[in-house]
């Protein structure tokens, strides 16, 4: 999921997620709902994604998924009563894919 977020963290994909959206190193975006978008994007499933991935105009528009953040943790620790301590490979985090940003 950690790459798949990553790929989503484009400035394109960003000016593409509503009211919210990107416009100018100026002008305030929110680097969580940016996230949580992009959870969305995901979270549609695979087709929805791959699409997304080669058209960011059509990124989910003024909607997200935070919960989807989470998921993964809570239901592995529901099943193995152990403590989830993995990290992804890629820094999912806004503004972390570089050449996304170029």
């Amino acid at each position: 999921m950690g790459r798949k977020l990553y790929k989503l963290d484009t400035e394109k994909h960003a000016r593409s997620i509503g009211e919210a959206a990107y416009v100018d190193e100026e002008t305030f975006l929110s680097p969580d709902f940016f996230l949580y978008a992009r959870c969305l994007a995901v979270a549609k499933g695979k087709d929805f994604y791959e699409h997304v991935v080669k058209h960011p105009e059509a990124m989910p528009k003024d909607d997200e998924c935070e919960e989807l953040l989470t998921l993964a943790a809570e239901a592995f620790e529901e099943k193995t009563e152990d403590e989830w301590d993995y990290v992804p490979s890629k820094d999912y985090e806004t503004f972390s894919n570089e050449r996304g940003w170029r």
